[in-house]
């Protein structure tokens, strides 16, 4: 699980983040064995904290009772 800033030039999906741009916060869920995508979040505004971003994209219905583990836990 991990979710990633994209820049983009959409101002209604978009906010300023931490990175100065308009940028999307994309929650991904990946397998961690075999590295597939197993499901992508709704994209939400850029200056949305990850664990909130978790919550309301979708994600986090999507993963189901699956362990999950955040980057660096």
């Amino acid at each position: 699980m991990d979710g990633t800033l994209v820049p983009t030039c959409d101002r209604q999906v978009a906010a300023s983040s931490k990175n100065y741009r308009f940028s999307t916060n994309l929650q991904v869920l990946v397998h961690a064995d075999t590295r597939l995508v197993i499901t992508a979040g709704r994209p939400l505004p850029g200056n949305r904290n990850d664990c909130k971003a978790f919550a309301e994209s979708g994600v986090d219905t999507a993963a189901g009772a699956a362990t999950t583990r955040a980057p660096g836990a």
